[in-house]
Order: structure tokens, then sequence, then C-alpha cells
């Protein structure tokens, strides 16, 4: 494909940036929403124990307390979460901040591989259809250590064009450091496009190499400890949002085949997702599996504007993707919906939707729960473990106030040992249900525990368990926080000598 005038033109540039900016504008506005989804608040859990223990740490003492369990998750995230910690942001205002940032920035990283490697027409086509696919942008928020693999398997791509295979490596070691399945979709990614441009495929296989070679200290831990996974306990059983803008990657198939060389690229980052659709659907088929269709269908999308007649329509086309975004939903009970107006812009600016998800807008903020969070404050100390009837609530609360949860999020990751939850807690929060029968079992509970009601509130009983002992087991870390510190800048700076030869 020929780099038109056009494609040289700064608007291609000007609009992919007016794009990036008005969705970091609309999400801005949702600031008291935010953050969507639930995950976050594990992540920032996560950080505080590490604040705690001074470093990396493989054993999660924070939860399931106070006998913890392993801690299998990458730490990159954890530990961008906890430099801005370290900054004495709040840990809400964090949560926020990110779901601001991380999306946008995401597109910003699209935009700069598809201008970098093609042209900056291609990189505008790109980013008008990832804003405008609305599940794209709720899982690249909802699931921000997938999205950090994503941009690093994105960058190391870009290196590896380049010919830094250092910086590709780091960047594809980045990845694994991120995230521990999505990785393994660049992983193929790279094999796929050597073998399709066979005079990439050394190098490819080096950078695979490389990259895991620089990651085998967190491969092999999770390996290790890949017993303490349960992945019957793996809830991701959202809805399926299949994005009609996706057949567009068909008219690209031809081109591809036509032009080859790095367009393969796109079309193994499409093909990769195979293999990992069965474990995480909704993150491959309505998620940051999309991204290789989305390019593709860039590719079909800018065909149709490389005739000339087609160019005066650039701003009716940014508009028609702004309002419209086709889709077939799928629901948890197999039922099917359809919804012509389903871009990311309506729905940030929308309350009522058709389509209803249970991973979107989970509102955890609210005087409610504030007051609730005020309540456990006062009623316990830094070292008290809490407890409560519904777990992820628990880890909203435990994140926020840097307290041990005798329960947790992420229960696919087994503790190995079971001890009484409420026997070992020091609070117990009981969150109340319409129908009443959460209050019947919690009768139970008081009378079978001796627990003292401290508190009452429109979401919540609040009580104290007077006879545990049990208090939250700090460990130091494995890893102190000095030598990551030594390790990120070491790696920044190889990164800088080897991106700036």
């Amino acid at each position: 494909m020929k780099q038109g005038k056009e494609g040289a033109d700064g608007r291609w540039m000007l609009y992919s940036w007016l794009i990036i900016g008005f969705v970091f504008f609309l999400l801005l506005l949702r600031w008291p929403l935010l953050p969507n989804f639930l995950d976050i608040y594990y992540h920032l859990a996560t950080a505080q124990g590490f604040a705690k223990a001074g470093g990396f740490i493989t054993h999660d003492f924070w939860s399931y307390a106070p006998v913890g369990r392993p801690h299998l998750y990458p730490p990159l995230f954890h530990f961008v979460i906890l430099a801005l910690l370290k900054t004495g942001l709040s840990p809400l205002f964090v949560a926020r901040l990110l779901d601001c940032f991380v999306f946008p920035a995401f597109l910003a990283v699209i935009w700069f591989f598809m201008h970098s490697l093609f042209n900056g027409r291609l990189a505008f086509f790109s980013i008008l259809i990832s804003a405008s696919l609305y599940s794209f942008y709720l899982a690249s928020s909802n699931f921000m250590p997938a999205t950090f693999a994503c941009i690093f398997g994105l960058l190391s791509f870009w290196a590896q064009e380049r010919g830094r295979i250092i910086s590709a490596s780091i960047f594809l070691s980045l990845a694994f450091y991120s995230h521990a399945q999505i990785p393994w979709f660049f992983v193929l990614s790279y094999i796929a496009y050597g073998l399709f441009n066979r005079a990439q495929l050394t190098r490819c296989l080096i950078v695979v190499l490389c990259g895991i070679v620089l990651s085998l200290p967190i491969i092999a831990y999770l390996f290790r400890n890949r017993h303490f996974y349960n992945p019957r306990l793996m809830y991701e059983d959202f809805i399926l949002e299949l994005n009609l803008y996706m057949l567009l990657a068909l008219l690209s198939i031809k081109m591809v085949f036509h032009e080859k060389g790095r367009f393969f690229i796109l079309l193994s980052l499409g093909i990769a997702i195979l293999p990992f659709i069965s474990s995480y659907p909704y993150r491959y088929i309505s998620g940051q599996g999309l991204l290789g269709l989305i390019l593709l269908s860039a590719v079909g999308l800018d065909l149709f504007f490389q005739k000339k007649a087609a160019m005066p329509l650039v701003i009716p086309w940014i508009l028609v993707f702004i309002l419209f975004s086709p889709t077939i939903a799928v629901t948890r009970s197999k039922a099917v919906n359809f919804s012509i107006f389903n871009s990311t812009y309506i729905n940030l600016v929308s309350f009522e939707k058709k389509i209803k998800r249970p991973n979107e807008y989970s509102v955890t903020s609210s005087k409610f729960m504030d007051e609730l969070i005020r309540i456990v404050k006062t009623n316990s100390k830094d070292n008290d473990i809490i407890s409560t009837n519904l777990p992820f609530m628990g880890t909203i609360i435990s994140a926020q106030l840097g307290r041990a949860d005798a329960d947790a999020m992420l229960q696919e990751i087994d503790p190995g040992t079971w001890r009484d939850p409420i026997r070992q807690a020091k609070l117990i929060i009981w969150f109340k249900d319409k129908e009443g029968r959460r209050e019947r079992k919690l009768s139970a509970l008081v009378s079978a525990y001796h627990l003292e009601k401290v508190a009452e509130t429109g979401i919540a009983h609040v009580y104290r368990n007077n006879v545990t002992r049990s208090r939250e087991h700090v460990q130091r870390a494995d890893i102190p926080n000095r030598f990551i510190l030594i390790i990120c800048l070491l790696a920044i700076s190889v990164l800088a000598w080897d991106l700036s030869q």
C-alpha cells in the first residue's frame, strides 16, 4: 500500500488526537462514577500489601488473612499503583486516575504503532475503530494489567521492525511481568508473523527466546505454583459483544497477502487469539483480543478511503463512528440482543443502556460506602482483619483502608488451607439484601460467635468479634523496593540506549 499525499497530511494526526482527547474528556466527566469495575480494588489491595512488605512478595498475606495464599500475579502493574500511592494520593483517586488514563494511553500506543510502521491515515482509522468499540474500551479499562501487556506487546513488535532486538525483547518481557496470559498471545503472533514473513523469522524467534529468558523468574514461579490455581473458580462470565465493524477485516485479507511484509503483523495478531478464546472468551472475543481484528478492519476501511470520492466524507464518517457501533450481544442466559447505538461515546454519556453488562459502572463510592468505610476505620486498627459476606466488597474496603481481609477476590487462587473467616476477623461487615435472607443467616452467626453490634448503615451491619486474637501477619519482601527500582532504572537505561542507536 503506497503512502498517499493525504496519509502524510497532518490532518490525519489531528483527527486521531482529537478522538483520543475526546475520549479522555468523556472519562473525566464520569470521574464520580469511576472506577468502572471491581478488579482495580484487587490491584490496589495488592499494591498496599507490597507497601507493607517493602517490595515484591510471593505470599499474599493481606488476603485470606491471617494464613494468606501464594501471590500469583505478575507485579508490574502493582508497582505502578504503589508509585502513585507513594505520592500521597488516596487509593480511590488512584483507581479513578488510572481509569481515565489507561485507555487513552492504549489508543495513543495503537496510533504510534500504526503511524510508525504504516502511515498516518491507517493510524487514524485504527483509532477511529478502536475508540468506537465499547466492549474494547470496557475490557481495556477493567482489566488494566492485560492492557499494559498489550501496550508492551505492540511496542515489542515496533522495536523489532526497527531492528532493535534488545528493546523488542525487553518490551516483550515487560508484558510477561504485567500479565500471565496475554504475553503468550504475542509470542504466538511473533511465530505466526515469522512464518508468514520468512525474512523476519530468525529475528522473531530471537525476540521470543530472549523475551522468555528475561521473563523466566516470573514464568518459573507461576508454573511452580500452578497447583494453587483452580480454573473452576474463574469468573469471567460476561456478555459477549460481537461488533459488526470487525467484518471490515475480511476486506483486508487479499490486500495483506498482496502487500505482505509487515502487514502480516496485523494478520498474525488477528489469528493468534484463536487458542485463547476458550479460556477467556470475553477478553479475546470482545476485549483486548480484538486488537488484531481492529487493525485489520482499519486496513479494510482504508481501502474504501483510497478512492478520491470518499475523501470528503472523513468528517461525516467520524460522526458515524461516534454515533453508531452495531453490535450483537450474547447474554449469560444465551439471549441475543442487537444494538446499533453501541459506541463508546454513546455509552459513556448514557445512563440508560439497551445492553445490560455485569462489568460496567459498579459504583462503589457513594455516601453509603463512604459512611461504612468511616465506621470500619474508626472501629479497627491497622493490623486488624475484616470479613464480609460478599468477598468483593471486602476487597473494596480492604483496598481503601489497608486492612487485611479474611476473604478474597481472585478466588481461583486457592489458599491451600481453610480457616473460618468469621473466627479470624475483628470486624464483620454484613451486607443487606432486599429479601432479608442474609439477615437470617447473620442472626445465627451472631449467636454462635458472640458478636457485638457496632453499627448499622443503609447497606450493612457491622459487628465486632471480641474473642479473636488473629492479626495480620506482615511478611518481608522477597525483593525489596530498592532492588526493584534498580531493575527498572536498568531496563529504562538499556531501552534508551538501544532505541537511540
